[in-house]
């Protein structure tokens, strides 16, 4: 059996695929903190303080609360995929995001997953239907059955 995961910032599905065959669409996580702006995610803004001159600055957030809030999103889908592998309910993995959002997916997945993965499509089909990933997947198929992520 193999996995497809359609992943966006806000948004992920997990599809069972049989090759040439048919896409059936398991499971639909949302992230809705993936739509929020920059401003929403923070509870404050940087505090301020006092230099020996005159002068006052502000301190500045150590990362992008976006970024965070992607690395938890990516992080809930791994653990997921995880699971999934270890309960046998895949044997092969695709991963269809863009370059951006696969890269911080692949960053958080265990050493196990990542070695089920068929390919990684750098591709958005976070909003397309179902039958527009599976005519993707039926026209590439001898490409990404050769591809290695």
């Amino acid at each position: 059996m193999i996995w497809i995961v359609s992943l966006s910032h806000c948004l992920a599905r997990i599809y069972t695929y049989q090759p040439l065959d048919r896409l059936t669409e398991l499971e639909c996580v949302e992230n809705p903190a993936g739509h929020l702006k920059e401003s929403d995610l923070l509870t404050d803004r940087p505090g301020r303080y006092q230099t020996s001159h005159t002068a006052r600055s502000a301190y500045e957030w150590p990362s992008d609360p976006q970024e965070v809030e992607l690395g938890r999103f990516t992080h809930y889908v791994a653990d997921r995929l995880k699971k999934g592998l270890n309960e046998n309910q895949y044997t092969q993995l695709i991963i269809c995001a863009t370059p951006h959002v696969s890269g911080v997916l692949l960053g958080q997945l265990d050493k196990q997953v990542k070695q089920v993965v068929l390919a990684n499509i750098s591709k958005n089909f976070i909003d397309a239907a179902s039958e527009d990933l599976m005519d993707y997947l039926k026209n590439n198929w001898w490409e990404i059955k050769s591809q290695k992520a």
